[in-house]
């Protein structure tokens, strides 16, 4: 709120300066008209008359120079064109390579436009056409026409086409490309197209080329393999991860309960089986720990070992569990007179772990919602902005 505040306040105040800057209407009713380039504006006015007020939108145009001024900046534009319609060229009496035709010019108002007495030649887009057996020279006019609004004012250049020097070797590349086009009109009418097989006395081979979808079906199988393999890794590191988190939430209260039925008299075994009774009364919400309790119950009843049990529960359930059922087997060994004091403190140190992941959950949550906080800080500067841009225009 204060930062929606602030921003807002501050483009306010940019909007009411530039309000105040402005003052296009000035004294005696009279306008200040852009000047060339600067582009057009919308004015808006209150009207009064007759005793009614009336609101008015003018669309004011740049000013428009006068025809002669428009001439002089054609003719100083059009002495400025030529090295850029030259490209790779020397001059305009060797042309070699294609022209370039711009179709605006920096700092001149006017739309260029561009026509070529040749077409078959040099093109309105400045492409020069030639063939590789012509050695002859051409002649072909450009007219360069410069329009702004209703002005038009046309310019004539005339350049010379000669013929290029190519290599040899891309003279007859020139050459096959040139009968190719020639056999494919001239069997139009025809189902089967015969290609050149000889230029300029060089034997000409063909050869089907394959395309590379099998190569491409590959690559992409073994993309997608690899993605859809990392894919599902992540997904069971993130069920592992959730598993654990899941079975050190509920390991506090499974290390309290263990050391009650303990301290009452019972074995580690029937302690197990008893924390098994409870969990099935407590809903969904154990049913991680109930499942490995209950697995850890049919071993039992099947006469598996208590150490092997309880080895296989402490590894299955994470390190937490683990440490804990280090503690079980070895009183079930040695005995153990500090047990009872051991298991408290692994009462107290379980629920301090339980502190301390609140905690640090609970700074999590905060920093994921710094995300949908700033969607909503930008959705609201777009909310102050778009009003202004509005403004300004």
């Amino acid at each position: 709120m204060i930062v929606t505040f602030l921003v807002g306040s501050i483009l306010t105040g940019v909007i009411f300066y530039t309000d105040s800057q402005k003052d296009l209407l000035k004294e005696d009713n009279r306008i200040q008209r852009n000047e060339l380039g600067q582009g057009d504006y919308l004015l808006r006015l209150n009207s009064r008359l007759d005793g009614k007020d009336r609101e008015l939108n003018l669309r004011i145009d740049e000013r428009i120079p006068e025809d002669q001024e428009l001439l002089i900046m054609a003719k100083e534009a059009n002495d400025k064109i030529d090295p850029l319609i030259l490209g790779a060229n020397a001059s305009f009496d060797c042309i070699t390579e294609d022209l370039s035709f711009p179709l605006k010019l920096e700092g001149y108002p006017f739309t260029l436009r561009w026509t070529s007495s040749d077409e078959d030649r040099i093109t309105h887009t400045g492409r020069v056409i030639r063939d590789p057996e012509d050695d002859l020279e051409y002649e072909v006019t450009i007219e360069t026409v410069f329009v702004y609004r209703d002005f038009r004012q046309s310019f004539h250049r005339t350049v010379k086409s000669v013929p290029a020097i190519y290599e040899e070797e891309k003279l007859r590349g020139l050459k096959l490309d040139k009968s190719i086009d020639e056999a494919l009109y001239d069997s139009r009418n025809s189902s089967v197209i015969i290609l050149p097989s000889n230029i300029d006395g060089q034997q000409v081979t063909y050869s089907e080329k394959t395309g590379n979808n099998g190569i491409i079906m590959l690559i992409f199988t073994f993309v997608m393999t690899a993605v859809i393999g990392l894919a599902v890794s992540f997904d069971e590191q993130r069920s592992s991860k959730k598993r654990t988190q899941m079975l050190q939430a509920l390991y506090p209260g499974f290390v309290e309960k263990m050391k009650l039925y303990m301290i009452s008299g019972m074995t580690a075994k029937n302690s197990l089986f008893a924390i098994r009774e409870d969990l099935k009364r407590s809903g969904k919400k154990s049913e991680l720990l109930l499942s490995e309790l209950e697995r850890a119950c049919n071993r039992y009843a099947n006469g598996v070992s208590e150490e092997k049990i309880l080895t296989d529960l402490g590894n299955s359930c994470g390190e937490a569990y683990r440490k804990f059922c280090f503690l079980l087997i070895v009183n079930l060994k040695q005995g153990n007179d500090r047990l009872m004091e051991l298991m408290n403190a692994e009462v107290d140190k379980a629920f301090a772990m339980r502190r301390e992941k609140a905690r640090s959950r609970g700074e999590e949550a905060s920093v994921k919602l710094l995300f949908p906080m700033l969607i909503m800080l930008l959705i609201v500067l777009v909310l102050i902005m778009i009003p202004a841009y509005m403004k300004f225009s």
